[in-house]
């Protein structure tokens, strides 16, 4: 398999890459599997490593599948375990930047955290 280096040109989310009808879905999709699937968290310097239950693989797939056009700079790799593992989730930012590095913010985080503190 050959990869093809592409210029990453600006790093911005682009929101309006998920039609306006799909968006408060996806977003609805993130927030429970980032606030309530999520089992194990890593914090990278360069992205975050998100563990899943076995059962989880269609929704992060169909999370993939949106997120990657608002966020095309970053990166997305799925490991799926053997014998009805854990499945992990990689975001990390293309060409060394991190996926919190367009904003300035860690907006995956702070879903997790907005649940943290919401239950104290």
């Amino acid at each position: 398999m050959a990869y093809v280096e592409q210029p990453l040109g600006v790093l911005v989310c682009v929101p309006a890459a998920i039609p306006a009808a799909e968006r408060a879905q996806h977003i609805a999709l993130a927030s429970e599997l980032l606030n309530r699937r999520m089992v194990e968290w890593i914090d990278w310097a360069d992205g975050f490593g998100f563990r899943f239950a076995p059962d989880s693989l269609p929704e992060l797939s169909r999370f993939i599948d949106k997120e990657r056009k608002c966020c095309p700079f970053n990166a997305f790799e799925l490991l799926v375990a053997p014998l009805s593992g854990p499945i992990w989730l990689r975001m990390t930012g293309a060409g060394g930047y991190s996926c919190r590095s367009a904003s300035g913010v860690e907006p995956y985080r702070g879903l997790r955290m907005r649940k943290m503190k919401a239950n104290g």
